[in-house]
């Protein structure tokens, strides 16, 4: 089995899922090829080395120049304008990505070589905008076409339209999702609930393990929070809960690890509270500094919120399996699909979104509760392993393939 896997961006140290779907479809006996619009970064999961996926990603240089330049390669290239001419004719342009017809037709001269590949069995495609950018290309190839719904952009965040959604969702032959909410939110944007399966993205319990630790080892109660730095986030209301348990007198760090467009406005904060010796942000490490933090923490913190004004929620938030699988007990807002994957004082805690004081509270709590500490963070690693075990997820997608090829050969 091969499976062509789209990517706007690859390899992207923000999205190890990709790289780790990649990888279990090896794992499980599978080939892949990656689609990727742009070069990603220097810095990514360790599974992009271990199964050479960069040598499986074909980079589509397809905005500005790049279109232009694709164009002339593909005519003056003899081998390339045999299989353009072929891909051309098998190729239908879309006037919903572009009303230029111009625009259309040097669309179309660069990516028709790709429209004859005839040895993909599979075609997978994890982002909305860059999935429909190859929509010809996946009608051209008659092979069952998978999407992952991941959740909705922030305001802001360009992403596709109603009737691109409508026809992308329509062409789909699977559609995951993450958790029930993600479901509930794809299906009232339109998405055929018979065509749904949910799927959660796994989390590699070998690389973040289990450190047994005792709580507030160092002297002090060290709290952790991993996540683009952006207001859907919530960072700036852990870091006031760390200035309110400051004031209180309790003897906590924190550490935000992640990079993105508020780094600014939060290193202004820290500093306007006066907490630049308690909150640290990290923005460019390494995935072994990454799990190491994991071990390191005795709180994970994820303080998403949700917009008034736009149905855009965490639908997941891996970042939760990867605390509780490495040791760390865990304090989120319910928020999105947050809530499906912790059940509140057993396995973690919740509390309400855009509340400090309730991030406070819980800390607090848990500092005067440590005799809970120890069955808490069993029973999170547990509910990984049970429910969220990369191996697990991804022989499941494995088997879910396999059923579209079968139900493909028999239509």
């Amino acid at each position: 089995m091969k499976v062509l896997l789209i990517a706007e961006k690859f390899p992207n140290k923000a999205q190890p899922w990709f790289a780790n779907t990649a990888a279990q479809i090896i794992a499980n006996g599978g080939r892949v090829m990656i689609i990727s619009l742009l070069k990603g970064d220097e810095q990514y999961t360790s599974s992009v080395d271990e199964y050479s996926l960069i040598n499986s990603t074909k980079y589509i240089k397809i905005y500005g120049l790049n279109l232009a330049l694709m164009v002339v390669s593909n005519l003056v290239n003899p081998v390339k304008l045999i299989e353009t001419i072929r891909g051309f004719f098998k190729y239908k342009s879309d006037p919903l990505l572009f009303p230029s017809l111009l625009k259309r037709i040097l669309y179309r001269v660069a990516l028709a070589p790709l429209c004859i590949m005839d040895d993909v069995d599979i075609v997978h495609s994890h982002f909305e905008m860059t999935g429909y950018r190859f929509l010809p290309l996946v009608e051209s190839m008659r092979v069952p076409f998978v999407v992952t719904f991941h959740g909705l952009t922030p305001p802001g965040v360009p992403t596709i339209t109603p009737e691109m959604r409508a026809k992308y969702t329509k062409k789909a032959d699977l559609i995951l999702l993450n958790t029930e909410f993600a479901k509930y939110q794809y299906v009232s944007l339109g998405a055929d609930e018979k065509k749904i399966q949910v799927l959660p993205q796994g989390t590699d319990t070998n690389k973040f393990t289990y450190i047994d630790r005792s709580f507030g080892d160092g002297g002090c109660v060290q709290l952790l929070s991993v996540g683009r730095l952006s207001v859907e986030k919530g960072h700036a209301y852990t870091i006031h809960a760390i200035n309110q348990l400051r004031k209180s007198k309790i003897d906590v760090r924190l550490k935000i690890v992640g990079q993105g467009p508020d780094l600014e406005m939060l290193e202004k904060l820290i500093n306007d509270l006066g907490l630049q010796e308690f909150v640290e942000l990290e923005t460019n490490l390494s995935e072994d500094e990454l799990i190491k933090r994991y071990q390191n923490a005795d709180i994970f913190v994820l303080s998403s919120i949700s917009f008034r004004d736009s149905l855009c929620k965490e639908t997941q938030g891996v970042v939760i399996q990867e605390a509780q699988a490495s040791g760390a007990v865990v304090v989120a807002t319910r928020v999105g699909g947050i809530p499906e994957s912790i059940d509140h004082g057993v396995n973690g805690l919740l509390v309400d979104e855009r509340s400090s004081t309730q991030i406070a509270e819980k800390v607090h709590w848990l500092i005067q509760n440590q005799d809970r500490w120890s069955q808490i963070r069993l029973k999170a690693r547990r509910n990984v392993e049970e429910n969220y075990s990369i191996d697990l997820i991804g022989k499941k997608l494995f088997r879910l393939y396999k059923s579209l090829i079968v139900s493909n050969g028999e239509n």
